[in-house]
C-alpha cells in the first residue's frame, strides 16, 4: 500500500488515485519548485496533492515547511493522528519551519503538552530553524514541567509560543539550549520570570495572558539584559517592574509607549518622574503614545517631541475602558476637576518649537471623547510647522487598535507572457499604438530605427504636438505643418497642441493654429485641444468663415487662452451636434448664456488678466439638461444662474469677490445642484461680505440633498458657528466624505479684527442639538499654517455630529495651490473614455 494510503486511511480520510492522461507543465517542474508552491498550503492540503497524478504521489514527503491547522479536521483526535502519521512517514530530510494551530472548531477538546512535546522533539532533530505553537485552546497553560526540556537545538533561530507557562527555569534552559536563537515570541503566556538575559536575541515580544488566575502573586523586578536586541514589544506584565539593562530606548527609531487612563496615578507619576533623566531621542522617527501624554497640558508629549529632532510620524491614542474599569474619556465626563489634569488654567508654556521633519500626526479616540479639541489646540500652540493631522475614532474602545492586509500585484504574473517578443515582430496596428502611448510629436524619429519603422509614424491616429521639445516657436510651427502635410490620408482620432516654448518669447496666433484645426476636423477627429498657449493676446476666431470648429464627429474640445462670447457659444452648439465634453482654460468669458442639449461635461476656468474681464455685471445662464459634470471657476462680473442642470452628478464651483454684484443677489446654485453626488463649493475668507451672505441667504430655499456622498466647502461654511456646514450635513443623509477648506486670507483676517472670533463661534449661539451622520466615514480639514481657528472647527464638529468619523487635518504650505486645476489630467481621462467608446462603436 502506498504511504499516502497509510496516512489518510488511519485518520478516516478518503483516498483516491488520479489517472495520468497527458503530461502537464506543472508536473514537469523540479521538486524544489513544487515544494515552494506547496509551502503556501496547509499540511492537509499538501498531502491531498498526491491524488493529482503519479508524479505528485510522494512529493509531500519531502516538504521543508509544515503548517498544521486543527480547524481543518472534524475532531482533535483525528488531527493528532494525522500529524503523527505525517511526521512518521515523512522523508528524512531537514525541516525549515514547523507551525501548529491547535484549535478545532468542531470539537471542545484541546491539545495537551504531551501531544506537542513529541512533535517538537521530532522536528528539532530535523535541524528545524523555526518552530511555532501559534494557536491553542483550553483553560490550562501548557507547561514543560516533568518533561525533558524540548527546545534544545543549535539550529533553532525563531521560536513562537502561545499559552505556555514561562518561568526563570524555562528561560535559563532556553538560553543555554538554543545558542542561535534570535527571535522569541511569547503570546498570551503566563510570565513568572524575573530575568531575561541573552546575547543572541534580536527580537523579543511578550504578551501576557489575561486570565487573573495566571498572573504572578507578588510584585518583583523583571530585568531584561540583551545587549544585541533590536526589536522589543512588551504588553503589560502584571506585578513586574520592568528594568532594562544595556538597552537604551533613547537609541530606538520606533517607540510605542501605550498606557491606560491619564487619571490613573501610579503609572503617570512613575513615567513623569523618569522624563528628566531621558537623553535626546536623536534616532527616533516614529512615536506612539497612550493617554499618559495628556498629563499636565500634554507635558510628556511636548517633552518627547522637543527631544526628538528627527521624528517623522506621531500617533496618539486615547482610551475609554478596559476590564470594566472607568478610565480616560469616561472619567473625564464624570468628575468636574479632571479637565485641569490635561489643560491646567495657569500652566506656564514654553516657546513654540520646530518639528520640521514631522509629517503626520494621528489621534485615535473613543466615541464621545471631548478632549480631542484640547489636544489639537495644544499641538497647534506648540509645534511649528504643524503637519497633517488624522483624527480617527477607535472602533474598539480598548487600549490597542490593529489593522493590516496586503496582496500581490496580479500584473506581475503577466510579465512572462511577452518575454522574447521584439518590436519588429509586432503587427502594423500595434506599432501605431506605441507612438500614441508616448504622445510626443517628434515620434517620426522612429523612422531611423529600421526599414520596418520608416513610415509607421505617418499613419498615427493620435497626435500630441508639444512646443517645449523645440528650440523656437518657428521651428515648432514648421514641424507641425510638415508632419500634417506628409501624413497619410487616414482618419485622425485626436490632436492636442501645447504651444509654450521655454526657449523662445514668440507665441502662436490663431492664424498658425487654424490650418491644423481644419486638418484635424476634416480627418474626422473626435478630440481636439489647444492645451497651452503663451502670449498676452487672446486667441480669437473673429473673421474666420466658416466657423473653424465645425464637425459632426467632434466630441471633446479643450481651448486655452481664447476669447469666448455669445456668438462663439451659439456657433459651437449648432456646428458640433455630438459635442459632449467642453473645457475652457484661462479664457476670457464674455458669455451670458450657455445652452446645450448634448453637453455632458463643462469646465470653465477664466483668465486672471483684468483687462480681459467683462466690463459690466450681467447674468450668466447655464441651461444643460444632460450635463453630468460641471467645473466652474469664478467668472468675474457674472451672476451665475443654473436653469436645468438636474442631471449633474459632480459639481465644482469656485466663488470669489467678483462672483456677485452685491450681497442682495439671489443665488440658486445650491438648490439647483441638490441632485449631485459630489459637490464642491469653494470661497475665500469667511469675513468677505458678499459671497458668504449670498450663500447663507440661499440656504432656506434648498431641498433635501438626498444624493450627495462627497461634500467640499470653502470658508463660507464657518459663518455663524458653522451654520452652513451643519445645515447641509443635516439635509444630506447619505453623505460619506466631507472636506473643509480654510484659506490664508481668512486666517489673516482672524488675526487682524478683534470681533473676528464671534463671526465663527458666537458666544450665545442656539444649537439644534446633536444629529446623526451614520454614513459619514471621513472628514478632512485643509488649513494654511498658523490658522488659530482650527480647534474651533473641531470643537463644533464634536459637539454636533454623532457618530463622529475619522478626521484628517492637513496643512497647506501654499493655500492657493488648492485652486489650481488639473487641466491635463482631466483632458487625458476624458479622452481615454471617449476613445474606448468610439472604438466599441
Amino acid at each position: 500500500m502506498p504511504q499516502i494510503d497509510k496516512v489518510l486511511t488511519e485518520t478516516g480520510m478518503i483516498t483516491s488515485h488520479g489517472e495520468q492522461n497527458v503530461p502537464d507543465r506543472i508536473s514537469d517542474l523540479s521538486d524544489e519548485l513544487l515544494h515552494h508552491v506547496m509551502s503556501y498550503l496547509t499540511m492537509q492540503e499538501a498531502v491531498q496533492t498526491c491524488v493529482l497524478s503519479q508524479r505528485w504521489q510522494n512529493v509531500w514527503l519531502s516538504l521543508m515547511y509544515i503548517r498544521a491547522k486543527g480547524d481543518k479536521f472534524s475532531s482533535m483526535k483525528i488531527f493528532r493522528k494525522f500529524l503523527d502519521n505525517v511526521l512518521l512517514y515523512r522523508s528524512p530530510v531537514p525541516l525549515k519551519g514547523f507551525w501548529i494551530s491547535g484549535i478545532c472548531n468542531n470539537s471542545d477538546d484541546s491539545l495537551d503538552y504531551s501531544d506537542i512535546h513529541r512533535w517538537v522533539c521530532h522536528v528539532l532533530r530535523r535541524i528545524t530553524p523555526s518552530v511555532g505553537i501559534l494557536v491553542h485552546s483550553g483553560s490550562k497553560l501548557l507547561s514543560t514541567d516533568g518533561y525533558p526540556f524540548p527546545f534544545i537545538s543549535v539550529h533553532l533561530s525563531v521560536l513562537r509560543l502561545l499559552h505556555f507557562r514561562i518561568d526563570d527555569c524555562f528561560v535559563k534552559k532556553l538560553s543555554s539550549g538554543c545558542p542561535a536563537l534570535k527571535d522569541l515570541y511569547l503570546i498570551s503566556c503566563g510570565i513568572y520570570v524575573t530575568m531575561f538575559s541573552s546575547t543572541t536575541l534580536k527580537t523579543l515580544v511578550i504578551h501576557d495572558a489575561e486570565p487573573t488566575e495566571h498572573l504572578p502573586k507578588n510584585f518583583e523586578h523583571l530585568v531584561i539584559d540583551m545587549p544585541n536586541l533590536v526589536t522589543l514589544h512588551l504588553e503589560e506584565i502584571p506585578r513586574r517592574n520592568i528594568h532594562l539593562v544595556k538597552f537604551a530606548l533613547s537609541n530606538a527609531t520606533s517607540l510605542k509607549l501605550v498606557s491606560g487612563s491619564v487619571y490613573e496615578e501610579v503609572v503617570s507619576k512613575v513615567l513623569m518622574r523618569g522624563l528628566p533623566r531621558c537623553k535626546p531621542f536623536r534616532n527616533l522617527k516614529k512615536l506612539k503614545l497612550g493617554e499618559r501624554f495628556l498629563k499636565d497640558g500634554c507635558y510628556p508629549l511636548l517633552f518627547l517631541l522637543r527631544h526628538s529632532p528627527n521624528i517623522e510620524k506621531l500617533r496618539l491614542q486615547l482610551t475609554k475602558a478596559r476590564y470594566n474599569a472607568s478610565v480616560g474619556a469616561d472619567k473625564h465626563e464624570k468628575f468636574p476637576n479632571v479637565a485641569a489634569v490635561i489643560d491646567p488654567p495657569c500652566k506656564e508654556t514654553e516657546r513654540m518649537f520646530n518639528c520640521e521633519k514631522l509629517t503626520e500626526i494621528e489621534i485615535l479616540y473613543p466615541k464621545g471623547d471631548k478632549r480631542v479639541p484640547i489636544i489639537v489646540r495644544i499641538l497647534f500652540a506648540n509645534i511649528s510647522p504643524l503637519p497633517a493631522i488624522k483624527i480617527n475614532p477607535c472602533p474598539n474602545s480598548g487600549l490597542t487598535c490593529s489593522g493590516g492586509g496586503g496582496g500581490r500585484n496580479a500584473g506581475e504574473r503577466m510579465q512572462a507572457a511577452t518575454k522574447g517578443w521584439t518590436d519588429s515582430t509586432l503587427h502594423g496596428s500595434c506599432l501605431i499604438q506605441c507612438p500614441e502611448t508616448r504622445m510626443s510629436a517628434p515620434n517620426n524619429e522612429t523612422c531611423v530605427l529600421s526599414r520596418r519603422w520608416k513610415n509607421v509614424w505617418s499613419s498615427m491616429k493620435w497626435i500630441y504636438a508639444d512646443a517645449e521639445k523645440f528650440g523656437s516657436m518657428k521651428s515648432f510651427t514648421k514641424f507641425v505643418d510638415n508632419f500634417l502635410l506628409y501624413r497619410n490620408p487616414v482618419p485622425l482620432d485626436a490632436l492636442w497642441i501645447s504651444a509654450i516654448c521655454n526657449h523662445s518669447d514668440d507665441s502662436l496666433d490663431f492664424s498658425d493654429i487654424h490650418p491644423w484645426v481644419r486638418h484635424a476636423l476634416t480627418s474626422n477627429a473626435w478630440a481636439l485641444g489647444i492645451l497651452e498657449h503663451s502670449g498676452t493676446n487672446l486667441l480669437s476666431v473673429d473673421g474666420y468663415n466658416p466657423f473653424p470648429f465645425t464637425s459632426r464627429h467632434l466630441c471633446i474640445l479643450r481651448l486655452c487662452h481664447f476669447s469666448i462670447d455669445d456668438n462663439f457659444v451659439k456657433m459651437l452648439s449648432s456646428c458640433c451636434p455630438v459635442l459632449d465634453d467642453l473645457g475652457f482654460k484661462s479664457c476670457a468669458i464674455n458669455v451670458t448664456m450657455f445652452s446645450s442639449s448634448t453637453l455632458k461635461s463643462l469646465i470653465i476656468n477664466t483668465t486672471e488678466t483684468m483687462e480681459h474681464f467683462p466690463e459690466q455685471f450681467e447674468h450668466l445662464v447655464i441651461d444643460m439638461p444632460n450635463l453630468v459634470t460641471l467645473h466652474h471657476d469664478e467668472i468675474p462680473n457674472r451672476n451665475i444662474q443654473l436653469v436645468d442642470v438636474s442631471s449633474v452628478k459632480k459639481a465644482t464651483i469656485y466663488l470669489f469677490g467678483l462672483s456677485f454684484q452685491n450681497s442682495s443677489v439671489d443665488c440658486n446654485i445650491l438648490s439647483a445642484l441638490s441632485n449631485a453626488t459630489s459637490l464642491e463649493l469653494i470661497s475665500p475668507s469667511v469675513y468677505e461680505e458678499v459671497v458668504p451672505n449670498v450663500l447663507v441667504r440661499a440656504l432656506p430655499k434648498c431641498k433635501i440633498f438626498g444624493n450627495p456622498k462627497k461634500l467640499t466647502l470653502g470658508e463660507w461654511f464657518l459663518r455663524d458657528g458653522c451654520y452652513p456646514l451643519l445645515f447641509l450635513l443635516w439635509r444630506s443623509p447619505n453623505i460619506e466624505k466631507l472636506i473643509l477648506q480654510l484659506c490664508k486670507y481668512g486666517a489673516d483676517d482672524y488675526e487682524k479684527f478683534p470681533n473676528a472670533a464671534a463671526a465663527i463661534d458666537p458666544p450665545f449661539k442656539e444649537t439644534e442639538g446633536v444629529f446623526n451622520c451614520e454614513k459619514l466615514t471621513k472628514i478632512k480639514i485643509s488649513y494654511p499654517g498658523a490658522d488659530k481657528r482650527l480647534h474651533i472647527v473641531v470643537k463644533i464638529l464634536l459637539a454636533n455630529i454623532c457618530p463622529l468619523p475619522a478626521i484628517k487635518i492637513t496643512p497647506l504650505p501654499d493655500a492657493l495651490k488648492f485652486f489650481i486645476s488639473s487641466f491635463h489630467e482631466e483632458i487625458l481621462s476624458a479622452a481615454s473614455h471617449q476613445h474606448l467608446r468610439v472604438s466599441k462603436q
